[in-house]
């Protein structure tokens, strides 16, 4: 199930290009932590 994955990249796509920089580190983080999560299931 590619429910997270698709929809984070866009998510990511659209604030990077006028967020702040402290917002984009908040955003990256949690996509990391949910690929950690995702590779433990795998």
């Amino acid at each position: 199930m590619s429910t997270g994955s698709d929809m984070m990249t866009t998510i990511l796509k659209t604030r990077i290009d006028g967020a702040p920089f402290g917002l984009t580190l908040v955003l990256l983080t949690a996509c990391a932590v949910n690929l950690t999560v995702l590779a433990r299931w795998l």
